[in-house]
């Protein structure tokens, strides 16, 4: 699979071209936090290649800059640190997204990595 993670992939009973058609059909919801060019704080809405969501983990583990046209696709982003109860109603609307989801996938991952 090309990268560090294969072990993970291969534990998750993940193939090759299982991501492929992944990243082609879907992507896995992250709220990036973080500063914009400008210094302020944003967040944005992001649609993760499964491909290259571990990827993207470690870079967010590592406070590394990250261009997230290249780790997915950006569906909303806004000003400030997180979004608000009315930005979070507008996004589930829009796109489907239920916020009580967000972040249970990480921590199934998390205990699978720590196993290795």
């Amino acid at each position: 699979m090309g990268n560090d993670f294969t072990q993970i992939y291969e534990a998750l009973g993940v193939t090759e071209e299982q991501l492929r058609k992944a990243d082609e059909e879907q992507g896995i919801i992250e709220i990036f936090q973080g500063v914009d060019e400008d210094g302020d704080m944003c967040y944005a809405y992001l649609g993760v290649k499964p491909s290259l969501y571990l990827e993207y983990q470690q870079k967010i583990a590592e406070q590394a800059e990250i261009n997230l046209d290249y780790y997915g696709k950006l569906l909303y982003s806004g000003k400030g640190s997180y979004p608000d109860a009315e930005t979070q109603k507008e996004v589930e609307e829009k796109f489907g997204i239920d916020h009580s989801l967000i972040g249970k996938f990480q921590e199934e991952l998390e205990k699978i990595a720590s196993s290795f």
